[in-house]
């Protein structure tokens, strides 16, 4: 099972006062392989400068992440941060500073596993997938894909229901489905028979049901294990071409996950050439993504670069 290993680059927004706190928050998310800073501004006494710092650091930070306590939101900083991210439309995530460590802990891993995705596939569509693999490892999520499923270990089957399971408890499921889904030795229908249990005890729609087989939808509709599925956001790819096909797929992934402007900051992300995760292409799929999920029509990308 091949996972990506993303460096995430975490803006921990707190008070100074809870300064001795934050740095077992920072430790904790440092466990978890997320990257956090935490600033300490001392030093620096023109506020102007301040505020053109921590702004410039939140906007090169994929995560933002509120430190919530009684003194956090008796300060200024932190408000003019939330403010801040709250005016550019991006996602974030709060820890409630107040209970004990371990639950603390479970916040963090709650925050780790909204970002897990697990893709489900037959053999036919390893390229389709694999281009999504690749795509979604560009941004914050723990994607785990069986890149080696043609050559199975011993306890493959253990390792791969253990993943999806976990991929269930707050992530995300790419379900691929060709027709073979409905016959009863397809390992494809045992995950998803796995996922749909799970999903359903906790009342989520954490499934993306992607066909690949024209008429398919209708089947699954009427299959004794895989008819919750109707149920969900299905989108039907029959008729594309594999990239066509990608691209949808990481869209829908990204719509689910990402506000507008996360999906913004990722394309400006992507654009800079200074930074290693300079992708040109990839970010003129975003900034077209950002204007449908907005309404616009006129291609924002070309504004970006005409830099």
């Amino acid at each position: 099972m091949e996972e990506n290993k993303n460096e995430i680059w975490v803006f921990l927004s707190h008070s100074h006062e809870d300064y001795e706190k934050v740095r077992k928050v920072r430790d904790l998310l440092e466990d978890v392989q997320m990257r956090p800073i935490m600033f300490f501004l001392k030093c620096l006494n023109d506020q102007d400068e301040i505020d053109s710092l921590i702004k410039r650091e939140i906007d090169c930070r994929t995560r933002f992440i509120l430190c919530d306590s009684e003194k956090s939101r008796k300060s200024d900083w932190v408000k003019r941060e939330i403010e801040y991210i709250k005016a550019k439309d991006r996602n974030f995530d709060v820890i409630d500073m107040t209970v004990p460590e371990d639950l603390i802990l479970q916040q963090i891993e709650k925050i780790k596993k909204q970002a897990t995705i697990f893709i489900s596939y037959n053999r036919e569509e390893y390229n389709l997938a694999e281009r999504v693999y690749e795509r979604l490892c560009k941004y914050d999520f723990d994607v785990k894909f069986d890149r080696y499923m043609f050559r199975r270990e011993e306890d493959f089957e253990k390792k791969i229901m253990l993943a999806i399971g976990k991929a269930c408890e707050k992530g995300t499921v790419i379900a691929l489905l060709r027709e073979r889904v409905l016959t009863e030795n397809s390992f494809v229908r045992k995950e998803l028979g796995i996922a749909i249990e799970k999903d359903l005890l906790r009342e989520s729609h954490s499934i993306l049901p992607f066909y690949i087989d024209y008429g398919l939808a209708e089947k699954v509709k009427n299959d004794s294990i895989l008819y919750p599925l109707s149920k969900y956001c299905a989108t039907d790819l029959s008729l594309l071409s594999c990239d066509r096909r990608a691209d949808i797929i990481v869209n829908e992934v990204l719509k689910t996950h990402y506000k507008p402007g996360t999906v913004l900051f990722y394309a400006n992300l992507f654009a800079d050439k200074n930074l290693k995760s300079y992708d040109l292409e990839e970010s003129k799929k975003l900034s077209n993504l950002y204007n449908q999920m907005i309404g616009k029509k006129s291609p924002f990308w070309k504004r970006i670069f005409k830099k």
